[in-house]
């Protein structure tokens, strides 16, 4: 495993430069528990129920024999531990390439995406407050307008880009709106709430997802590179 060149004035929290092909070659590795060919990202996958619980175990063991923790204690809203970010991007990972196929075989223009709250600038916002969500006003104050005009851009529907304050809203919009997939960003407390409910068989369209780099309730920060590859998969 090549070692991540340190950098500590990095954005974001300090972790080392390349953490994240480190995270990459881990999951790999963990991939090649339930599929023959991990780097085939068209291929058919296992069912996911099955499979990811798999995976996701194996993952912790190589992120504790590389890291020594898969978790990061104290306050610190920024990953500061390469564990803990292995572990958590690599389960997102995961995830992803286990849903992709399910997702790529439906139009854009057919898929929901949701935003958090978290990520707007709430002194400046002039999103439109709706029951369950908000709606963007594209005022640029945050970087959701950025998502939103990507989203656009690659071809989904301005009025399936929902923003909303936790995955428990979740699913009485997809409900309503019954989008045949799903892109989401979140921290890793609320992503996992939504891959639980997958593992347990809960009627969830195919799902792609986006973790936030810096945690929280407010001031928190996507990775605008790993969410357009998710918007695009």
């Amino acid at each position: 495993m090549p070692e991540p060149k340190t950098q500590t004035d990095r954005e974001g929290g300090g972790l080392p430069e390349g953490i994240e092909d480190v995270a990459k070659e881990l999951v790999q590795k963990a991939l090649l528990e339930i599929l023959e060919e991990a780097d085939d990202d068209r291929a058919a996958v296992p069912d996911f129920s099955e499979a990811y619980p798999i995976a996701a175990e194996h993952l912790r063991k190589l992120v504790a024999e590389s890291f020594g923790e898969t978790r990061q204690e104290g306050p610190e809203l920024e990953y500061v531990s390469e564990g803990a970010f292995c572990y958590d991007y690599g389960r997102v990972m995961i995830f992803n390439r286990l849903q992709r196929p399910a997702c790529r075989e439906v139009p854009v223009a057919e898929r929901a995406v949701f935003l958090p709250h978290c990520l707007q600038n709430r002194k400046r916002c002039t999103a439109e407050e709706l029951d369950l969500y908000d709606r963007c006003g594209q005022c640029g104050a945050c970087a959701i307008a950025n998502i939103v005009q990507m989203a656009q851009e690659s071809g989904y529907d301005p009025e399936r880009i929902f923003i909303v304050g936790g995955a428990s809203v979740i699913p009485p919009i997809i409900a309503a709106v019954e989008p045949g997939a799903v892109a989401g960003v979140a921290c890793m407390e609320e992503l996992g709430m939504i891959i639980e409910r997958i593992v347990s068989r809960y009627p969830m369209p195919p799902s792609q997802m986006s973790l936030l780099r810096r945690r929280g309730c407010r001031n928190t920060r996507a990775d605008l590179a790993d969410v357009k590859a998710m918007l695009q998969a």
